[in-house]
């Protein structure tokens, strides 16, 4: 089985959640950053390094924390994949504490 991670340090488009509604603007970006990091990826040079999640030591003991993913930083060729994003307008900077993390951001 494959461990599943959530990279840390940018937040993306959503685009679909059972939190809210998300806009039909929202969505379209969502798939376009989607597609974009899928790009990334499929290139190479990947580097995945795993970091501390931003939740309770107690969520990851449990493994309730970030739904059971693990937290990652990816570089491509030395270049961190959320930086790439951010700078394409693709995502928005997010970055957590030790053990929390800020209101989500709008899109």
């Amino acid at each position: 089985m494959l461990d599943r991670y959530r990279l840390v340090g940018f937040d993306t488009p959503e685009i679909n959640t059972p939190s809210r509604n998300v806009s039909p603007q929202e969505r379209a970006l969502g798939l376009k950053a989607s597609a974009r990091l899928k790009a990334i990826i499929a290139a190479g040079g990947l580097d995945l390094q795993e970091v501390r999640c931003s939740c309770t030591d107690q969520s990851i003991a449990d493994g309730t924390c970030n739904y059971g993913r693990k937290c990652g930083l990816l570089t491509v060729n030395g270049e961190n994949v959320g930086a790439t994003l951010i700078r394409e307008g693709l995502a928005k900077p997010f970055v957590c504490g030790r053990t929390s993390c800020p209101k989500m951001p709008t899109w």
